[in-house]
């Protein structure tokens, strides 16, 4: 028999993981996934973000890596400012000159 998917379940783990700060386009692609393969559970949801946000560079956080992490929020979440883009853009450009010599 088939079984569906708890989506009460999901919506409060996906809305959980976007205030942590997941990226909106890892919520309903890869997390879901997770989430539904058993491998996320509501049970051990904090503990994953925690151990994903540990993770430098993980992409549900940050394409650039931990070290860029506050600059992006502050460049792109909901007080965003036009300086505070820039100022990302300008150390995600010395970052990636620094990475590649």
């Amino acid at each position: 028999m088939m079984t569906l998917p708890n989506y009460s379940a999901e919506g409060r783990m996906l809305e959980a993981a976007a205030i942590a700060g997941v990226r909106a386009e890892c919520l309903e692609t890869d997390l879901l996934e997770r989430i539904r393969a058993g491998d996320v559970t509501e049970a051990n949801l904090a503990a994953k973000l925690e151990e994903w946000k540990a993770t430098e560079g993980h992409h549900f956080f940050s394409a650039t890596g931990a070290s860029l992490n506050a600059e992006a929020v502050a460049a792109f979440g909901e007080s965003r400012t036009l300086t505070a883009q820039a100022a990302y853009f300008q150390k995600a450009r010395r970052s990636s000159d620094q990475r590649n010599g």
